[in-house]
Formats: structure tokens, C-alpha cells, sequence
């Protein structure tokens, strides 16, 4: 894939997903930027079952981009429902920042280049384990257990290796105990977060935005 900017994809399914917001035909009529929004938007409405975002996102990418058209070629064959699938199917297998990759990545391709850089991933596992790998249990037993609170939460990268390290260390019971606070200034970036969140093999006691 072309380079427009400094940072590029390298993760499979990250590339194969920007590979097609790039060259569907069915997105053309969107800007860079405008594309990764709506598909987002679309996605995060989805999870949170807000029927009226979910219509206003569908009539804006169209209904084609969303479903895909099964009688086309496979670019247009693909859309928006079978990459939810594809990243969420990813971070069942591997738990990684793959919406804050595909963010960055395709940031720069855009004159709106919003100058955001996420923490890499290998730099998020290892923060986690110095900021929650010491918890113990006793901690997930107070009552209200824990809460876990990103101010500038990106897409999540940070919270994604905090409950991972927290799931290896004490199990599912702990991360059922577990309250998960994120926020951004960037709607976008919160909007990533929660999807990531909601993709992740495991399940947390809450998630707040």
C-alpha cells in the first residue's frame, strides 16, 4: 500500500482493512478522514444499539459500503459488517491496539492530519505490567473491587494490556470485579476504545465513557 504519511500499517488485517476504506468504490464520495469517522461511528452505534447513529452513519457511507454487494468485485464485495467481524476476530485471538494502527496509519493520508501519536503497543504491555502486574487480590476484593481510570485514553491501547496483565496475574474473576473509566477529548478516539474494549476475550464489570 502507498505511503501518504510517515507512520504505515504493518499488521495484517489492519493493512487489509485500510486497503479497502482506500479503494472501495462505495467510499469515494468521502474524504480520508470522513470514511474512518463514519465507519467507526457506525460500529460504535452498533455495540451500543443507537438505532438512529447506526441509520444516519449507514445513509451517509451507504448501504453498500455497510453490507457489501455479494455480485461485485471483491473490493465491493467487502464492507464495513465483515471488517466489525474480521478486527473483532482478531482481538479475540491476539489482544492488540489494532483500531489506534489503523488510526494512525490512516491520519496521515489526510490534509486533516490531526497530529495524534497513540503509545505503541510494546510500550503499553510494558507500562501495564509496571502500573497494574503488582495488584493483588485483596485489592479486587474491597468492595466496588477496582476501578481503572485512562484520562486520555487514545484507543485504548493502555487499557488493553492493563486488563490482559490483570487477566494473566488473577483470572476472570478479578476482571468481573474490575470498573474500566475512559476518556478522551477526541470522540473518535473514545469511540475506538469502547469498540476495542467490547472485541476483548474477556469481560470487565463495567465500562464507563
Amino acid at each position: 500500500m502507498a505511503s501518504r504519511g510517515k507512520y504505515e500499517a504493518t499488521t495484517p488485517v489492519v493493512v487489509e482493512f485500510l486497503k479497502w476504506l482506500d479503494r472501495s468504490p462505495h467510499l469515494q464520495h468521502l474524504s480520508w478522514y470522513s470514511r474512518f469517522r463514519a465507519v467507526v461511528e457506525l460500529w460504535f452505534a452498533a455495540i451500543r444499539r443507537d438505532d438512529p447513529t447506526y441509520l444516519e452513519r449507514v445513509k451517509e457511507l451507504s448501504p453498500e459500503a455497510v453490507r457489501g454487494d455479494p455480485n461485485a468485485s471483491k473490493l465491493q464485495r467487502e464492507g464495513a459488517a465483515l471488517y466489525f467481524a474480521k478486527l473483532q476476530m482478531a482481538m479475540v485471538s491476539d489482544p492488540q491496539d489494532y483500531l489506534g494502527e489503523a488510526y494512525q496509519a490512516y491520519s496521515v493520508r489526510d490534509t486533516r492530519n490531526l497530529a495524534q501519536y497513540f503509545t505503541p503497543d510494546s510500550v503499553a504491555a510494558c507500562m501495564a505490567k509496571m502500573s497494574v502486574g503488582d495488584l493483588t487480590e485483596e485489592v479486587f476484593r474491597k468492595p466496588g473491587g477496582c476501578r481503572l481510570l485512562e484520562p486520555a485514553c487514545g484507543s485504548g491501547v493502555m487499557m488493553i494490556h492493563c486488563l490482559a496483565e490483570i487477566h494473566r496475574n488473577l483470572g476472570q474473576w478479578a476482571l468481573n470485579r474490575t470498573q474500566v473509566v475512559l476518556v478522551d477529548l477526541d470522540p473518535i478516539c473514545v469511540a475506538m476504545a469502547a469498540l476495542q474494549m467490547a472485541w476483548l476475550p474477556w469481560r470487565v464489570g463495567a465500562v464507563v465513557m
